[in-house]
């Protein structure tokens, strides 16, 4: 049996599905989170790991559902996710990825280098665990 390929969702509804769960996208800072997040879209193939590090409550799912998605963060989160819906997959730091080297197509990572008190470390890790082409 064939495995029907993953289609796009419109980003209208995309917008509206992250909208419900962020906030505000009249703001300037979620206007600009929102064209990145829909360059990423459109980079993602179908098929393609997309790593989200740093995911906290997936937020950003919606736009990547047409990839195998992975979200990553650290454990202070997953109490938290066992009482809804939101999605984490594996518990793991930034700088130390439980992935194998060369293994995600696209590493997705929204308002975590300022956070880093590595951020040096941090990029080498993304880097690490792409693929050779692979985007971050």
């Amino acid at each position: 049996m064939k495995t029907p390929t993953p289609t796009r969702r419109p980003l209208h509804e995309l917008m509206a599905l992250v909208d419900r769960k962020v906030g505000d996208f009249e703001s300037v800072e979620m206007q600009g989170r929102f064209d990145f997040l829909k360059q990423a879209h459109d980079f993602a193939n179908p098929g393609d790991l997309v790593v989200d590090v740093g995911a906290g409550r997936s937020w950003y799912h919606p736009f990547f559902e047409h990839t195998r998605y992975l979200a990553i963060d650290r454990r202070m989160y997953s109490e938290k996710l066992k009482e809804g819906t939101d999605i984490l997959d594996v518990e793991g730091d930034a700088l130390h990825v439980p992935l194998k080297a060369g293994v995600t197509d696209m590493m997705l990572s929204v308002s975590m280098l300022e956070h880093m008190s590595e951020p040096l470390e941090y990029l080498r890790e993304a880097f690490r665990i792409l693929k050779p082409g692979g985007r971050l």
